[in-house]
């Protein structure tokens, strides 16, 4: 199921955003390779990550591969325990979904899948391919934002779910977020969604749509915290942590728990833009 490489010494010369690229591109080809008689199935292939995607009972299939062992251990988990309800049962529309060390996985559905789904692939990315959830453009659009845009966390939220026109005439940074909503209209998203993603720094964030119907919390201790969809997964994970201090993100929020795992941070919409002051 989990194969290590080493990279070719010819990469030793290669910048941190070849190397990237070429990552990417190796995971694209050998889905396609794969895709011709199934005989390849591959959901990332990125230093220090592995993917599994199973359909069944999850306590069943983790039992089966043996996943309370105590000697496996990762500083970032990220898991859902369903199958895709929209659309014919695939392996490749499990969630969490990858590229280029970026994970998002989904509550929801989005309506809005084709138009942003017709954007992505528009946009020479090989990367942007596949498509067999309608969540999985979220994976894409982050993507999109931080490596081309160069936009961060805050520029993704403003694109899939921006303000309306008259909340910006009265936001501070109103103009250029005008513009911004203007030239990435094709990515906005139509809900209800949760989306819980990881960046490539391990950032972990929570994320809620307009119409915010799909449950979401956020809540921890120093050194670990958990994103869950019900206030029962945090109570199994850190049953020990100040529950007062528990967060259910709103439309205008962003939750997020950096690299450090020292603290749950929250920023609004309606807050000024740090990169523009």
């Amino acid at each position: 199921m989990i194969r290590v490489y080493e990279y070719p010494s010819e990469w030793k010369e290669f910048s941190e955003e070849e190397i990237h690229q070429r990552l990417m591109q190796t995971r694209v080809r050998l889905r396609q390779m794969g895709e011709v008689d199934e005989s390849i199935l591959v959901f990332s292939f990125w230093p220090d990550v592995i993917m599994i995607k199973e359909v069944g009972d999850p306590v069943i299939l983790a039992d089966y591969l043996g996943l309370n062992r105590k000697e496996l251990k990762a500083r970032t988990i990220m898991a859902q325990g369903r199958q895709n309800t929209n659309y014919s049962i695939d392996i490749y529309a499990c969630h969490p979904f990858f590229i280029e060390g970026i994970s998002t996985m989904t509550n929801g559905e989005n309506t809005a899948f084709v138009p942003i789904r017709e954007f992505l692939t528009s946009r020479g990315n090989p990367g942007y391919m596949g498509y067999k959830s309608d969540s999985e453009v979220f994976t894409h659009i982050l993507h999109y934002t931080l490596y081309h845009l160069k936009l961060g966390l805050e520029g993704y939220k403003h694109i899939i779910t921006p303000l309306m026109d008259e909340e910006l005439e009265r936001h501070p940074d109103g103009e250029w977020l005008r513009r911004l909503k203007q030239s990435c209209r094709p990515m906005i998203i139509d809900g209800p969604n949760c989306v819980i993603g990881c960046l490539p720094d391990k950032t972990l964030f929570m994320v809620q749509d307009s119409k915010k119907l799909r449950p979401g919390v956020v809540g921890g201790k120093p050194g670990i915290f958990a994103f869950s969809s019900e206030m029962c997964g945090l109570d199994a994970v850190v049953p020990d942590r100040d529950k007062s201090r528990d967060f259910q993100p709103m439309r205008c929020d962003t939750v997020y728990v950096g690299p450090e795992r020292e603290e749950a941070k929250k920023w609004n919409q309606w807050e000024r833009l740090a990169h523009l002051h």
